[in-house]
This record gives C-alpha cells, structure tokens and sequence, in this order.
C-alpha cells in the first residue's frame, strides 16, 4: 500500500513534486505436473555452462554495481546502460537456477541471452 493509501507508491524528488517509485516482485510458480522425473538427475552437468557463465557475468557485475552506485551518489540517477546490464546478469542467473538447482522448469535456458 502506497504513502496515499490508494495502493500507489511516490517519492518527493528535490522540486517538490514526486515521481512513482518502482516496485518490483518476483514469484515462481511450481508446476504441478508435467516435469521429466529423470531430468533432475542430470541437469547439473548440462546447465554446467550456465553455472560457469554466470559466475562470470556475476564478477564482472560486482564492478558495474560499484560504478552505477557512484554514478547515483554524483548524479543522482541509475545510468540506463549499468541498470539494463545488472538486471540482464540477474535474470540470467535465475534463469540458470531456476533450471539447474530449483528444478521449476524442464525448458533449457538460452546460453547467451541477457535481455527477457
């Protein structure tokens, strides 16, 4: 629920105004039936590329985070490159877990794909 009770969210910005603010959630459903009962059993070494893959984009992140968080401090704003290539590794990486570890889904993930 919002500031304003109407289930909407806002935050003053330095002209007195306010700007929505982003609210994100994820959910994952189970499904309930139609998983391969066997899958299981070797999807850790097929979504091994993944896992490498990921780790790698997941320590080129951890720079991109520092640098977009001083590009905050200073500027006040998220640059648009830094936040689309933060969210890509992330939903990269769920994409991987999701897979290969949570065991939601059966559908292999896209190896090099960053974007939704």
């Amino acid at each position: 629920m919002g500031a304003r009770g109407d289930g909407s969210s806002s935050a003053a910005d330095s002209k007195g105004g306010s700007q929505p603010v982003a609210e994100g959630f994820v959910t994952a459903v189970y499904p309930a039936e139609g998983l391969n009962r066997v899958l299981p059993l070797v999807k850790w070494l097929i979504a091994l590329p993944h896992l490498v893959i990921g780790t790698i984009l997941f320590i080129s992140a951890v720079p991109v985070v520092f640098l977009a968080g001083a590009a905050v401090f200073f500027t006040g704003e998220y640059p648009e490159g830094l936040f689309r290539y933060t969210t890509g590794v992330q939903r990269y990486i769920n994409r991987g877990v999701s897979y290969a570890m949570t065991l939601t889904t059966d559908k292999y993930p896209p190896l090099f794909k960053l974007s939704e």
